[in-house]
């Protein structure tokens, strides 16, 4: 009597059968050469074992078990606002300081500007000229004939930004003659203080001679 088992596969199964059973032998060698196929084409035998290692191996998710996440949490984007408004606390009040004396900066060298345009009107045509500071920020340059035949006219302004103000103790006026000496002559340097958002001012120095110099920016709080 011949002994075989129902799970057949491959040729191994095939050569068990006909050492049992030898009268059966080829029948079932065909059968387990049938089986053997379709354990190839199916992945059942060797060859798909050696498959699935592989896809272990390369670490399909499918096969190790879990699946693929993406995005952020919501602590996360908790943190990284936090470290923002952090950042922007400190960065955003100097950034504002700094333009504040950027401003204040351009207004003190367009006063100075002013006061060379003025001595150089004076030493071009040999005679007086001046600054003369209005309220609201505004200067004017004025020429005056030395022969007194004509009225004194304007020929240049200046109009400082908003925020932006010559100080009251600063002279109203400022003249240099003929030689660009400032007239009259004064005891010690004029000295115009331009005063910006606080705490924050510039000083121009105008020297007997007429040169004109800008001090830094430089802040009451310091």
């Amino acid at each position: 009597m011949c002994r075989y088992g129902r799970n057949l596969e491959g040729g191994a199964a095939a050569g068990e059968i006909s050492a049992e059973c030898p009268g059966e032998a080829e029948p079932h060698r065909t059968a387990g050469g049938r089986a053997a196929g379709i354990g190839a084409r199916g992945g059942i035998g060797a060859r798909g074992g050696r498959a699935a290692r592989a896809g272990s191996a390369h670490g399909y998710p499918e096969q190790r078990g879990y699946s693929q996440q993406s995005g952020y949490t919501v602590i996360e984007v908790v943190v990284v606002l936090l470290v923002m408004t952090i950042a922007a606390a400190f960065v955003v009040p100097q950034v504002i300081n700094y333009m504040r004396m950027y401003r204040l900066g351009v207004a003190s060298r367009n006063v100075a500007t002013a006061l060379q345009r003025a001595r150089y009107i004076a030493t071009s045509n040999n005679t007086r000229a001046e600054i003369s500071v209005r309220d609201g920020g505004v200067i004017n340059i004025i020429q005056y004939d030395t022969q007194g035949n004509t009225e004194p006219k304007d020929v240049g302004l200046v109009i400082l930004p908003d925020g932006i103000t010559i100080s009251p103790d600063a002279p109203k006026s400022i003249a240099f003659d003929g030689r660009g000496v400032v007239t009259p002559l004064p005891a010690q340097s004029p000295t115009i203080q331009v005063n910006g958002p606080r705490p924050y001012y510039s000083v121009i120095t105008i020297s007997p001679t007429g040169q004109v110099s800008v001090g830094p920016v430089q802040s009451r709080e310091s």
